[in-house]
């Protein structure tokens, strides 16, 4: 018959394992339990942490609450602000009308007065030679 050989290597491992498990076991949990745990310091640690949460959260809450309000005024004023512009545009485009008119009568006027000097200019006498407004040219032409 034959008779299977017991091998010691999975075992070795296994207590390999074990031994790194408790090892770090008291390294982490174990360090600390060498002094007896302070409940009330402890709790007073606890006490002022949370307190501070609690004043962490009202001063929180006081900034949401006034930048909800920021934001209600912000769309409110939103609103009216394209009624607003459509009044400001209205009176905007109603002063450029009135400026192109005005620029047109003046144009009319400048034409009016250039048509008026040139009949002057063509009525004076041409012995007046040198004066303002007049051509200095002796030759007729």
């Amino acid at each position: 018959m034959e008779e299977k050989k017991f091998s010691s290597a999975p075992v070795i491992f296994a207590v390999i394992v074990f031994a790194i498990g408790l090892g770090l076991g008291y390294y982490l949990w174990g360090i600390q339990r060498q002094k007896p745990t302070d409940y009330k310091e402890m709790l007073s640690k606890t006490i002022d942490y949370i307190a501070t949460i609690e004043h962490k959260n009202q001063t929180l809450l006081k900034t949401i609450d006034s930048l909800e309000n920021e934001v209600d005024v912000l769309k409110k004023e939103s609103k009216g602000v394209p009624g607003e512009l459509e009044s400001r545009l209205k009176d905007l485009k109603s002063r450029v009308d009135s400026l192109n008119k005005e620029n047109q009568q003046l144009k009319q006027k400048l034409t009016k007065y250039e048509n008026m000097l040139k009949q002057r200019r063509e009525k004076e006498p041409s012995t007046v030679q040198g004066s303002p407004g007049t051509s200095a040219n002796t030759t007729g032409e």
